[in-house]
């Protein structure tokens, strides 16, 4: 996962860009690599990007890492602050947090970084404390749902590792008919759970008609399961198999969910909704217009 000298997307309202050392990023444009269009087309020729390395590199001679930028922000404990001209697509995190943990994934050293670069460095150091013992919510090795759309955009032949992990009805039914795939994709993304090394349909929510990444589902399915009737079961199945709870009646799961409050998410890495802890330090969102 290489990751070159330049940050691209980068949110400058963050913290980390304000103090305590203020710093004000000096922006160019860097031509947009070609295989990041292979996954988002709509993707100009440029990218507004900011220098971390004081000097451009040969390429790969600094051997960077980025973190995988689908689902990055299923945790409520997680940021994403910037990508970075890498080998893998735009939506790679180079500059990121989840918990306590910060990913700075340039690899040179800080007296090789940019005047401003440098800065931002002391400036994370600083950001960082106060997030001292909150311990990241959402660990597993499951990517998330979001990658299978853009691995199926373009033309290009897919590859046997997305075939790996493509639901079986799927293939089934479209084989590598892109369009077909993309079709499938956007009727069916909210259905899927992961089961083993592949993404699945799951039965139950697409005959509930249940988004399972929402919490609307499970309040819905908790209404199915206090009227009893043909869909109870199946309500009872969705509760279980996205809260790794085991309640019996209605009153119980919605004591539950009154419990959680918003502080319920979903995340796909772990497969599950999970309940944020009260104490949790909000992350800063980037701004909009």
């Amino acid at each position: 996962m290489c990751l070159y000298e330049e940050a691209h997307g980068v949110d400058a309202s963050h913290p980390i860009f304000q103090g305590p050392f203020p710093v004000t990023p000096t922006w160019h444009d860097m031509p947009t690599p070609a295989h990041y269009k292979n996954l988002d087309p709509s993707l100009g020729p440029t990218l507004r990007a900011w220098r971390v390395h004081r000097d451009k590199l040969p390429e790969r001679s600094y051997v960077g890492v980025v973190a995988d930028g689908f689902g990055f922000l299923d945790s409520p404990d997680a940021e994403w602050i910037a990508s970075g001209r890498n080998s893998k697509n735009a939506r790679a995190a180079a500059l990121a947090r989840h918990g306590n943990f910060f990913h700075w994934g340039f690899a040179a050293a800080p007296p090789e970084l940019t005047d401003e670069a440098q800065r931002v460095f002391l400036n994370t150091l600083a950001y960082m404390k106060r997030f001292a013992g909150q311990r990241p919510l959402a660990i597993g090795e499951t990517r998330s749902r979001e990658w299978l759309p853009a691995m199926i955009a373009g033309d290009q032949p897919l590859a046997d590792y997305v075939k790996n992990q493509l639901p079986p009805s799927w293939l089934a039914a479209a084989g590598d008919d892109r369009q077909a795939l993309r079709a499938l994709a956007a009727a069916e993304l909210g259905f899927l759970h992961r089961e083993g090394t592949r993404w699945q349909v799951d039965a139950d929510c697409k005959r509930l008609g249940l988004d399972n990444r929402t919490p609307t589902a499970l309040r819905r399915c908790v209404e199915l399961q206090a009227n009893g009737g043909d869909d109870a079961k199946a309500a009872q199945a969705v509760l279980e198999r996205y809260t790794g709870e085991r309640f019996t009646t209605a009153a119980e799961w919605q004591r539950w969910l009154a419990d959680a409050g918003d502080r319920l998410f979903h995340s796909d890495v772990v497969g599950r909704f999970r309940v944020a802890p009260k104490d949790l330090v909000p992350p800063h969102r980037a701004k909009t217009d």
